[in-house]
């Protein structure tokens, strides 16, 4: 028998991407108060913990993504150069992307996965 890894039982990675990316850009405002408030921005935009257990899908963690960088006031922008492409991108064009599209920032890479739509 394996012991449980963190992530066995819950959906949340979604949401400590958003925290860690905030708190290591804004660190002046301390890591547990950036927490704090991208989970309270997901509690209050959506109530219900149950997809905290099976995965979010990314117009959720981007509703939580903007609403937390808001309430904290913190002075950064956006960019999903991927969010809708009229065509996925070659990996020499993702790269490219990363390399020139994020000076003084950092990125968030990630990928839907939901337990409870095994067809995601």
């Amino acid at each position: 028998m394996e012991p449980a890894r963190q992530g066995d039982f819950d959906g949340a990675c979604g949401l400590y991407s958003i925290g860690n990316a905030l708190s290591y850009m804004f660190s002046d405002h301390g890591k547990d108060a950036v927490f704090y408030e991208v989970f309270r921005q997901y509690h209050v935009i959506y109530g219900d913990s149950q997809p905290l257990i099976h995965g979010l899908y990314r117009s959720r963690l981007n509703d939580v993504l903007k609403a937390s960088v808001a309430s904290l006031g913190l002075p950064c922008s956006i960019y999903r150069p991927y969010w809708a492409p009229a065509k996925k991108p070659t990996l020499p064009e993702f790269k490219e992307t990363l390399s020139t599209g994020v000076t003084g920032g950092l990125c968030i890479l990630g990928y839907e996965f939901c337990k409870a739509d095994e067809s995601d």
